[in-house]
């Protein structure tokens, strides 16, 4: 017995249908893209690691009842026990807590936590990514030391 050909109408795509699914995924690419880059993504994560370093670091501060100081360079961020970092805290795994990237820009800046979790004076933090004019703030509230993304 001979096998059916299928008829015309039953085959491929249509030229408009091709179209749209290129112009579609045009769209997306150009919008999606951007996001995308190296130096955006090594910024937000610079960023969320700073934000749970200084969260850190108020906890330390209440837990082993003394002065936690956080020093803020240009590009990275410390977190230790006297004043500029000389004695650097460690992090859960027994690192120094360092973060840094040099993808990102920050005003240099030291403040300290202390033995209750709290600061003289409220703090904003910007973390700015010149490469893609992206910028991530994160707060310190005056007092109770309460960080957070405004």
């Amino acid at each position: 017995m001979p096998t059916r050909m299928p008829s015309r109408s039953q085959t491929g795509f249509t030229l408009v249908e091709l179209v749209l699914v290129i112009v579609l995924l045009g769209i997306l690419s150009a919008i999606i893209l951007p996001n995308l880059t190296r130096s955006g993504v090594d910024g937000r994560n610079f960023f969320d690691r700073a934000l749970n370093s200084i969260r850190y670091a108020q906890k330390l501060a209440i837990a082993q009842r003394r002065d936690v100081y956080v020093c803020i360079g240009a590009n990275s961020l410390a977190v230790g026990f006297a004043t500029g970092c000389a004695a650097p805290a460690s992090d859960p795994g027994g690192g120094a807590i360092n973060v840094s990237e040099t993808a990102v820009l920050m005003t240099p800046l030291e403040f300290k936590f202390d033995a209750q979790g709290g600061v003289l004076a409220q703090h904003n933090i910007v973390v700015s990514v010149p490469d893609t004019g992206d910028s991530y703030t994160l707060r310190v509230e005056r007092n109770t030391g309460y960080v957070h993304v405004p």
